[in-house]
Order: C-alpha cells, then structure tokens, then sequence
C-alpha cells in the first residue's frame, strides 16, 4: 500500500486530527514489538476481550510512528506532532481500507476456503502459477478478519495473481471477508469436522463458506462430496468448475492407478483426455492435487506443465513448529486442533522431515468430531501405516483404549502427567510430533522438551522470510533462478531448516561459504544444487562424494582441481568467478587466454560465469556498476565463443536485484535481502524483519542520578534510572565494545 494519512482518512471516512507531517505510508503495525519501519507506518489501535492497543500508543511513539488510527485520542501532550484518524472501530477501518486497496488492482483472485489443507493448496497454487505469473499469497495462516485485511494490503502493480486463504470459525463471518477479497476464481477444499462448534450443522457450515463466492467467475469443488455438491447445486447462479468421477463433473475422472507411491490419473475437460501424476497416494492429498489441477487448467497450463508442477509438490505445513530438543530430538509442534485431517497432514511432514529417526506422536483427545468410535479406529490404523513407534496419548475416555491396543501407547488423565513421565523416562535420538485440542496446551510440552543452551534465543520468522521471497520473486522474470546465500549458517538462522524451507518454496541454488557448512546441508537431506565459494585442495574429494560445486577464484585452484579431476577420472561441475571491479576474488581479464588453456583439457564443467558488484545499493556508483556489467560482458563472451557452450550467467545481488532488473540474465544471488535487509529504498518499507533476538531479563535495578553501572563505570545516570541486566554476551556475538 502506499496511502498518506489523509488519504487514509478520507478511506476509513474517519476525522483526522493532523498535527505531524503528512508522509505516504507503507506498512500497517498493531503490535509494538514487531515495528520495523516506523516513520512509513500507521498503528491501529484495536480493542479485544483481553487487550487494549491504545494503552500501547506512546510505545509506538516512542519508537518513531507518528500516524494512528484510534477510536479516540489519548491524553498524550507530549505527541505533538502526531496524526490520528478517530473511527468507531479500528478493526472495521483496517478492513475499509483493505478493500479499498484491493479494488484498485484488476487482476484475477483466487479465494480458497475449506475445513483443512487450504494453506497447503495456497502453498502449491502460489508455487506452481509463478511459473507464468507474478504472484503474491497471503502469508502462512493469514485467513482471519485481520489476517485477511493485512495480505491484501500488501497488493502492488507488479502482481498479476493474487492467492488469498479465508477461513472462518462461526457463522456471519463470511461476509466481511468475501467484500475484501472479492476472489474471481473460488476453491473449496472440504468440509471436515475441523472448527464446527460454531455451526449448527454442516449445511449451515458450508452454505456460510459459500458466501466467499457470491461473485466469484469459476467455483473449484468436488462433486463426489455430496454434502458440497448438493448444497453448491442448490445456490444457483454458482458459476462452477467441478471435477470428480461423476459424469457431470466438468473434469472428470476417468481411472486411477497406483504405482510407486504415486496416483496416476486419467482425466476428461472438455472432451479432452489429460494424464497427469500425483505424487501422492493419501486421499486428502490426491483430492488437493486435484484443486491444483483444475486451476491450472483454468490458467491454460497445459499437461506437461501439469505434471512438472506435480512433481514439485510438497506437504510442508506452514505452522508447524520446528526445534531441536533434549537428548538430540527432533520436535515438531502442531497443538492448534486435533481432527483427522490435520493429524494426517501433521505425520505426511513427520515421515518427510529426518527420516533416519523413528517416531513418536503426542496427542490429545478429537474434541470436535461426531464419532469418536469412528474417528479413533481410523486414527489407529493411520498410526499403524504411519509405523509411529510410541504414542503417548492425553484426556481419550477409557473405554475408547480399545481401539489403541495393537499399538505401543501410554494414556494419560492431564496434559502435566505427561511431562512427568517425560522427566521420568527421558527419550533420546526421536522425532517427536505433538498434536493436540488448544485446550490441552500440550505446547508446555514442547518447551519443556526443547533445546536450550542459555537464555538468549535468535527467533526466525519463515513467514517473514516468505514474503521478502515473494517480494523479490516479483521483481524477477519468470525464467531467472535463484542461488540463496545461506552461508555462516544463514547468517544465524540454521542453515538445515533454511535450506530445507527454501528448498520447499522453489529456490533453484544454494550458496555457502565453507565446505563443512555443505556437508551439514547435504547430509540433513537437501538436493537442491550447493555452490561453495571457498574450497582447498585437501577437500576436492569431498566435492565429488557429496555432489558440490565450488567456486573457482584463480588459476591456481583450477589447475588444481582440473588435475585432481583427471586422476580420478571425474567430472565436476564448478562456478568461475570473474573480478569486474570488486577487486577481491575473481579470475581477471588478462587471465582469460591461460583459463581457456586449462579447460580445454579438463574434466570440469563450468555451470555459471559470474560476478560480484562492489556498490548495487549505491547510485552515486551506478556508472561504476554499469561499467562493471559491460566488462562481465566481455569476459564472458570470450570464455564462451571458445568454451563451446553456454553457462548460467549472475551478477546481481541483492541490491542489484530491485535497481539494474536488466542484468538479470539467467540466475540472481539473494543474500542478506532474504532476511530483510536491503540498502535499497525502493523495497525497503515491503520487506518483513526475519530475526528477533530475545535475552531474559536477570534483574532490575534503580539508579539514583550520578551512580554509575559496569567497567570502568562507563555507565552513568544522568537522572534517576531504572536499568535490566539482560542474559546476553560474548557467547551471542556481542562484544563488550557494543
């Protein structure tokens, strides 16, 4: 968005008091402690059961906003030179104003709603349409009344498909969101049993759902769920593109076949035959699989690019929590709901994610299906497929045990009986997942579970990390690849959750700096191709036993590898850098005639040809940068009208991204802008802060003005204080000097 607060105003049809400066704005906060961009933000205030965000205002002051939307104006005299805009309800203008944004944008929206798998789909879906489109998604579970309202306001001109998840927990909620997203294209995934307490039966649940497609141009449904079928036929107009086995689906199904862990399948649309393959053989997933495909169709792709989108399918639900724990454990963390669905999905990503450990499930009981008989011997055989090797199980009525007896399970009466069975019989070398009804906070079990060296803990948000993705991928035509740096453990972030999530989200390349960093990536399972910039002789057999590419920086080290190539009679593919300007690493100009020589005769491949740019961000350099590409250029016309064939080219990073678009050429670096950090103004308001790094406070103290605190008392308090020792130091990077 990019609205001044008058305009903001006017929007809302709120009453502006306007005492600051009247800035164009680009980021909506409602939270003081994830306020990054301050001066370009606006906070809302909003009002809930449980919180108050006008007892926060003079926080967000005090951290540089100076623009509100208010139900009323606080008695803060010292603010002035803040802009308030008073409106009856905070959340009602957010959504106003989101509405507002996304009528501005004529571009196709694809509404999707469900009982479960619709972050999955939206997931796929956003994946899979890049391929042709400029795409932006709502982020992670973003489908509430706020999480709606702040993904469409991140709309922009650049996007040409817009993917936006809704979801709703009683009825009359509907509508607000289908005047927001306004979809053209509608999917609805399923109906299940998930988030039914607020309904009085199924029929009032999906005709609530349905409301999301009163103008929608093509409903995407399953006509063999005849609870949906029945009710979709009985609210005509529906424009409708069904699928399913029966005939008057508008794609049908004509067979099926399992082979390999995959469903092969024939379909018919509009008298033609396709044949495409799920890589899946669950229910749920081929049913989800098949909401992709028919959206594909709809955007023309075509078979082969069906089923190349199909084979980059994967099941990684984006709330799951990931963290190291005791005893090297694996925990993953997915206690929001408990239904069959969910759990099926959760233990797909279990079975994926560190396969060499075996499996330990800790569940609550299903408190919102209408069969617990029904549910729980299903639920048993899923476990049994699943090979879980111990299940630890919390509040399941006794005479349900029956249903669990083939299997190895421990019941418990509480959530803490758990944990003391835990401290009692510790578990070493598992992946445990934890799944489980809110009303169990069996998350107490995870942090009592997980990891922890010491009190001072580097979040990463892979939301966050999502959309400056996203943000990036906008920016780039649909053919050019992306080389992730992760190096120096992505920048702290942990480089094996980083480069398996990018992995997921379709990053081409990986970058690191150190050999030992490859390894550890290679081994956790990625497949993703690995380059190293800085590699020494006594690890050229590692390159070929764990398939790396290394950077080549001088003729030195390609002579070196070429002849270790030689005696062993491999081929290795390798990545030739080129100094333009930077003046550090790279092979030079004049170096070019000796270069050919050696690779006319070796068993090397060169992969890519690249640089480095010394000051993308910067425009007082842009002469220098441009100069820098034409000599790039250069060399690698020479290196190619010999070499024979033609390897990738990259020269920009992550600055160079947003400011030299014509030098994309086939493959770009993202470095430090994954994680939110760009010098660039043009992008720098749309990307989203990655890290939070958090330390507990050990103690609080009162200084009387003039007391001193630390070495060499180098503190001291010009006034009365009040100071926190908090629990970080040398052994979290920080220096003293800081």
């Amino acid at each position: 968005m990019k609205y001044n607060i008058l305009q903001v105003s006017n929007i809302v049809e709120g009453k502006l008091s306007l005492l600051g400066q009247n800035i164009d704005l680009n980021n909506v906060v409602f939270d003081t402690r994830k306020i990054s961009f301050a001066q370009s933000s606006v906070f809302f205030a909003f009002t809930t059961e449980n919180n108050d965000g006008h007892n926060y205002i003079d926080q967000a002051y005090q951290k540089g906003i100076r623009n509100f939307v208010v139900t009323y104006i606080p008695e803060l005299k010292k603010h002035k030179d803040a802009n308030y805009v008073i409106v009856k309800n905070t959340l009602s203008a957010l959504q106003r104003l989101a509405k507002h944004h996304r009528n501005q944008f004529d571009i196709p929206v694809i509404g999707i709603t469900g009982s479960n798998g619709k972050t999955i789909l939206k997931e796929w879906l956003q994946k899979t349409l890049s391929a042709k489109f400029k795409v932006i998604q709502s982020p992670n579970s973003y489908n509430s009344q706020l999480g709606v309202a702040l993904s469409l306001l991140k709309l922009n001109a650049t996007h040409e498909i817009a993917i936006i998840e809704a979801g709703i927990s009683q009825a009359n909620e509907m509508r607000n969101l289908e005047a927001m997203i306004r979809p053209t294209v509608g999917i609805l995934t399923n109906i299940g049993d998930a988030h039914s307490i607020g309904f009085e039966n199924q029929k009032t649940k999906i005709n609530e759902k349905l409301l999301l497609f009163s103008n929608t141009n093509q409903l995407i449904y399953n006509t063999d769920s005849t609870n949906i079928s029945n009710v979709v036929m009985a609210n005509q107009p529906l424009q409708t593109l069904s699928w399913g086995h029966e005939s008057t689906s508008e794609i049908q199904i004509i067979s099926e076949k399992y082979i390999d862990q995959k469903t092969q399948v024939e379909l018919e649309f509009k008298s033609r035959k396709y044949k495409v393959v799920i890589p899946f053989t669950n229910k749920q997933f081929i049913d989800l699989s098949m909401h992709l495909i028919v959206c594909l169709l709809h955007f023309k792709f075509d078979q082969n690019q069906i089923n190349f989108a199909l084979n980059s399918l994967d099941v990684l639900p984006n709330r799951l929590e990931i963290k190291k724990g005791e005893n090297s454990c694996i925990l993953i963390n997915d206690s929001y709901s408990a239904d069959m669905s969910s759990m099926q999905l959760a233990l797909e990503y279990q079975e994926q994610h560190n396969k060499q450990l075996t499996r330990i499930v800790i569940f609550s009981d299903f408190d919102q299906q209408t069969s617990k008989e029904t549910t729980y011997k299903e639920l048993a055989i899923l476990f049994q497929q699943k090979k879980i090797d111990k299940l630890l199980a919390v509040g399941i009525d006794e005479q349900l045990h029956i249903f669990f007896e083939k299997l190895n399970i421990v019941f418990f009466e509480k959530t803490d009986d758990i944990t003391d069975f835990l401290n009692k019989n510790p578990i070493e070398n598992k992946s445990v997942l934890i799944k489980g009804a809110r009303k169990f906070k069996l998350e107490n079990i995870f942090e009592n579970l997980s990891y922890v060296v010491h009190q001072t803990i580097l979040e990463t948000n892979f939301s966050a990390l999502e959309n400056n993705l996203n943000l990036y991928k906008s920016h780039l035509d649909n053919k050019t690849k992306i080389m992730a740096v992760i190096k120096a453990d992505a920048y702290g972030s942990g480089s094996i959750s980083i480069s398996e999530y990018l992995e997921q989200k379709g990053v081409d390349y990986l970058a690191v700096a150190l050999i030992d960093e490859a390894i550890k990536i290679r081994k956790s399972g990625c497949n993703l191709p690995l380059m190293v910039f800085n590699i020494h002789n006594d690890s050229f057999r590692k390159l070929w036993d764990y398939n790396l590419e290394p950077e080549i920086y001088s003729l030195s080290l390609l002579k070196s590898l070429s002849s270790f190539a030689e005696e062993q009679n491999i081929t290795l593919n390798i990545h030739l850098k080129l100094d333009t300007g930077m003046r550090r690493l790279g092979i030079e100009e004049n170096e070019i005639v000796e270069l050919l020589k050696i690779l006319a005769f070796s068993n090397l491949h060169i992969t890519s040809i690249f640089s480095h740019l010394s000051a993308s961000e910067n425009d007082q350099y842009d002469d220098f940068t441009n100069g820098q590409v034409s000599r790039f250029k250069t060399m690698y016309k020479q290196i190619v009208e010999v070499l024979g064939y033609r390897p990738k080219r990259h020269i920009l990073n992550t600055g160079g991204v947003i400011r030299f678009p014509q030098y994309q050429f086939e493959m770009i670096r993202l470095g430090l802008g994954l994680y939110g950090i760009d010098e660039t103004q043009e992008v720098k308001n749309e990307l989203e802060k990655v890290h939070n790094l958090k330390a507990k406070i050990l103690q609080i103290k009162h200084l009387k003005k003039g007391e001193t605190t630390g070495y060499s008392r180098s503190g001291k308090a010009l006034d009365d204080t009040t100071i926190a020792t908090i629990s970080i130091g040398y052994a979290d990077g920080l220096m003293r000097s800081s």
